[in-house]
């Protein structure tokens, strides 16, 4: 998926889909809108228009979002990737209404309070009249992956696994390249302890009868250390290649259970004594779902130990690929730790980050 077009009924959500799906992939994203439309409401002409389409057409990636019948058998012929969100026309008439009155990226002027009639009819015949057509459009390129979203659940699905797996596979390709922090030379260690280190393990106070749950445990840079302080040791990663390393790091150890899957939705059959975390969170992007998640594993009294990264970076920039990632925030991660009904939160610094503590009351 390298060449894209979004396209359906005004109010189906195309620009704020594809904007996602930028974030997600990085590809260059381009909206027909703010392409064909001046702010002073004059447009292209057909012949500029098609020029335009043509010339990112040309280049190796691109998100082109937008309907525009007149242009979209040309699009899909330059594409590799048709994606139809296919909503009910009430979805797509509350989502003009939802717009009313704001400045939009994919616009270059700010939508009006009221909606022209001519407008809200075009949306309420879209089904009707536009769809078929539209489907006939698809079938007319075989060749090309067509994606049909019929609901706005199943397109942010979509996404969600597409992020998910994107996520996986960077983790597995560090592998692959020979990236493991366990077996790194003690510059390195030293360098990656500037974000939690002896500091962070001691915060979490473990003791021999302890049962802990590492929330991205990656190789086993930090569990190789926690492992043989307590009772039980669970760790947790989405990354199938990355779990099978830290297996291997942690092996001599009899107290240790791994798991291979995404800690938002692996259903855990038991509770902890301390839940840590560092450098993971970035990857979660409801964060106060996941807080709460773990106030509910944690025994009564138990710690959570969280260390976030200074950096407010979006991606994750390997040159090669660029992982999307949500930036943490120390005045949210703590407003999500009260909200959650966590005491005793204490926030310290670190040279590259920062590091929470709390407890489940």
């Amino acid at each position: 998926m390298k060449k894209v077009i979004v396209i359906g009924c005004p109010g189906s959500g195309k620009s704020v889909f594809s904007r996602t799906l930028h974030d997600i992939t990085g590809l260059p994203l381009y909206h027909l809108d703010m392409i064909n439309w001046h702010e002073d409401k004059t447009t292209l002409s057909r012949e500029e228009l098609i020029g335009k389409i043509n010339e990112i057409g040309a280049t190796d990636e691109w998100i082109m979002d937008g309907n525009y019948g007149g242009t979209m058998e040309l699009r899909m012929s330059l594409c590799d990737t048709i994606i139809f969100l296919d909503f009910p026309t009430n979805v797509c008439l509350e989502g003009i209404m939802a717009r009313r009155g704001m400045q939009r990226p994919d616009m270059p002027w700010q939508d009006a309070d009221d909606l022209e009639a001519e407008f809200v009819d075009s949306v309420k015949n879209y089904y009707s009249q536009n769809r078929l057509t539209v489907l006939e459009r698809i079938k007319k390129f075989p060749g090309k992956k067509s994606l049909i979203f019929k609901s706005r659940q199943e397109a942010d699905g979509f996404l969600a696994k597409l992020r998910s797996e994107n996520v996986i596979a960077h983790y597995d390709a560090l592998i692959d390249e020979g990236n493991d922090p366990v077996t790194d030379p003690k510059p390195l260690k030293d360098y990656m302890d500037k974000w939690d280190g002896q500091t962070f393990i001691d915060k979490m106070q473990e003791t021999p009868e302890k049962s802990v749950l590492e929330i991205g445990v990656g190789t086993g840079r930090l569990a190789v250390r926690v492992a043989p302080l307590c009772r039980e040791f669970t760790g947790i990663d989405i990354s199938p290649k990355t779990v099978e390393r830290a297996k291997e790091h942690l092996s001599d150890f009899n107290n240790v259970t791994l798991f291979c899957g995404d800690f938002s939705s692996f259903k855990f059959t038991r509770g902890y004594d301390v839940i840590y975390s560092s450098l993971t969170f970035m990857h979660i992007e409801d964060k106060q779902k996941a807080i709460d998640k773990i106030y509910g594993l944690l025994n009564p009294g138990g710690k959570f130990v969280l260390s976030i990264d200074k950096n407010r970076d979006s991606f994750i920039d390997m040159g090669t690929r660029k992982i999307h990632i949500f930036p943490d925030n120390p005045d949210d991660t703590d407003k999500y730790l009260k909200a959650s009904g966590f005491r005793n939160i204490e926030l310290s610094e670190t040279e590259l980050g920062f590091i929470f503590t709390a407890e489940r009351r």
